[in-house]
C-alpha cells in the first residue's frame, strides 16, 4: 500500500477531540505559519486548497480567526487574509519564483529586491483588505535586537549571532538576553498568545503605514538582509527575523482559556517542530506538549520530501547552489509534485475522516 504524502499529526487534545466530533473548520481558532524561506513552496498548492476552505467558514467578527507568522510565514497569512486568498498566493508565487536577482547580489541588492517583491505581493489595496477583515485578525511576529545584534557591521554582528547560538544550545530561555519578541498585531483583537512571558515581548498594533515594514522586518535575516529601524508604532530599535525566537513557534497559541475543541491549526511544510532557528541542530529541542495540546499539524510526509528532486524541498539556499534555469526547473517539478499534497487533503475533507490519518504530535 502506498502511503499518504500527507502526514496529519495531532496534540493530545485536538486528537481527541477529532477522534470524538471530526475536524470542523470552525474549531480552528488560531493559524500558524512558520519561517523558512523557499520551504514555503511546498505548501504552496496545499495553501491554495485550505487557505478557500478557511475564509469560506461562517464566522463574526466576535468569533475571530488569528492569524500568526514569522520571516515567510507572515507572508503566507496575508495572503490568507486577503479577499480572494487563492488569487494572492498565485500572485505570491508568482513574484517569488519569477523575480530576477541578477548575479552574486550583495546585501544592498537583496534587501531592495525583497522589497520590491513584497510591495508587488501587498499593494495597498490588499493591505487595506487584510486589516479589515470581517473575521481574519492578521498578526506578525518579528524581533527587536539588542548589543551587537541591533548593529549591521559585519563582525559585531556575526560575533552576536556566535554568542546567541552558545547561548541557546546551554537554554531556550537565553534568546531573551540578545531579542525581545515583537508581537504586530491587528488592534481590533488581542490575540490568545499574547499571553506568552517565556521571553521578553513587546506588544505593537498593525496599521497600514506599518505593515510593510513589518513584514519586511521579520524577513530580515542578518547579513543576508538589513533590518528594519525604528518601525511606526513601535519602540525605537533594530528589528529583524522573527525565526530566531520563532523559527516554528513554541508558544500558548491558545492562552489560559480554551475549549475542549478549539484548535490550532498548522500547514507546515516539514514533519519536524523547530522551535527557534537556533535550534536546527538540537535534535532534543521540541515545543512543551502543552504549547502543541490542541495542535493540528498538517505537512508533508518526509518520504514525500526525500522523492522530490535532490531529496528535499526547496530552500534559500537554491539561490547560491544552482543557476536561475536549473533553479527553476527544479521548482517547478516541485509545485507540479505538490498537487499530490492538495488532492490528499482535499480528499480527506471531503470524506470527513481525518481521524483515521492521525498520529500523535
Amino acid at each position: 500500500m502506498t502511503s499518504s504524502p500527507l502526514v496529519f499529526k495531532a496534540g493530545a487534545k485536538a486528537k481527541a477531540s477529532i477522534e470524538k466530533n471530526g475536524f470542523d473548520f470552525s474549531n480552528v481558532k488560531v493559524v500558524v505559519a512558520a519561517s523558512g524561506g523557499a520551504k514555503w513552496l511546498a505548501l504552496n498548492k496545499l495553501d491554495r486548497v485550505m487557505f478557500p476552505m478557511l475564509a469560506d467558514v461562517k464566522r463574526t467578527a466576535d468569533n475571530p480567526l488569528f492569524l500568526l507568522g514569522s520571516s515567510i510565514g507572515a507572508w503566507r497569512m496575508g495572503c490568507l487574509a486577503q479577499k480572494d486568498p487563492s488569487k494572492a498566493i498565485a500572485k505570491f508565487e508568482d513574484a517569488y519564483c519569477n523575480t530576477q536577482w541578477g548575479e552574486d547580489p550583495d546585501i544592498d541588492d537583496i534587501t531592495r529586491i525583497t522589497r520590491q517583491v513584497l510591495e508587488a505581493v501587498f499593494s495597498d489595496n490588499d493591505i487595506s483588505d487584510i486589516l479589515s477583515h470581517n473575521f481574519m485578525r492578521m498578526n506578525i511576529l518579528a524581533v527587536k535586537s539588542k548589543g551587537l545584534l541591533a548593529r549591521e557591521a559585519r563582525l559585531p554582528l556575526t560575533a552576536g549571532l556566535l554568542a546567541v547560538a552558545s547561548m541557546n544550545a546551554i537554554s531556550r530561555k537565553t534568546l531573551g538576553l540578545f531579542f525581545d519578541r515583537a508581537l504586530f498585531s491587528d488592534p481590533r483583537h488581542t490575540p490568545p498568545f499574547a499571553s506568552a512571558n517565556d521571553l521578553p515581548i513587546g506588544h505593537f498594533p498593525l496599521m497600514a503605514d506599518n505593515y510593510l515594514r513589518s513584514v519586511m522586518a521579520t524577513s530580515s535575516i542578518p547579513l543576508v538582509i538589513r533590518g528594519e529601524e525604528n518601525i511606526p508604532h513601535a519602540d525605537k530599535g533594530m528589528y529583524r527575523d522573527g525565526g530566531f525566537t520563532d523559527y516554528h513557534f513554541d508558544m500558548p497559541f491558545l492562552g489560559e482559556v480554551k475549549g475542549d475543541d478549539d484548535l490550532v491549526l498548522y500547514p507546515h511544510y516539514r514533519e519536524r517542530i523547530i522551535p527557534g532557528w537556533f535550534d536546527k541542530p538540537l535534535k532534543w529541542r521540541k515545543p512543551s506538549p502543552q504549547n502543541t495540546a490542541h495542535m493540528i499539524q498538517i505537512a508533508p510526509s518526509d518520504e514525500f520530501a526525500a522523492s522530490l528532486p535532490y531529496g528535499k524541498i526547496p530552500d534559500r539556499g537554491d539561490f547560491k547552489r544552482f543557476d536561475t534555469p536549473t533553479r527553476m526547473k527544479y521548482w517547478n517539478t516541485v509545485l507540479d509534485e505538490t498537487d499530490r499534497l492538495a488532492d490528499t487533503f482535499a480528499e480527506v475533507i471531503e470524506k470527513e475522516n481525518m481521524a483515521e490519518f492521525l498520529t500523535s504530535l
